[in-house]
């Protein structure tokens, strides 16, 4: 359940990283790099409060990243389709 839940709280983030960070929206491997980034940053953090780093987290949090990312580039494609439309 946790690791559901790891997926579904990166969603939002990589979704929304695009649109605060405008390189993100340039290159999609910027996106998987953030989240890549911002996972070690909070698995880093947990050493910190005496809990232990945990590699299923790190990629739980970049796969929510990614698919976040990709809704955000689906939503992208569709508004332009309907511009053209």
């Amino acid at each position: 359940m946790a690791t559901l839940l790891n997926v579904i709280l990166f969603v939002p983030f990589g979704f929304f990283s695009p649109i605060v960070f405008n390189k993100l929206h340039k290159k999609k491997i910027y996106g998987i790099l953030i989240g890549i980034i911002f996972s070690i940053v909070i698995e880093s953090v947990q050493t910190f409060t005496g809990r232990f780093v945990q590699l299923d987290d790190m990629l739980m949090n970049t796969l929510g990243t990614f698919i976040g990312y990709e809704f955000y580039w689906i939503r992208i494609m569709v508004s332009v389709i309907n511009c053209k439309t």
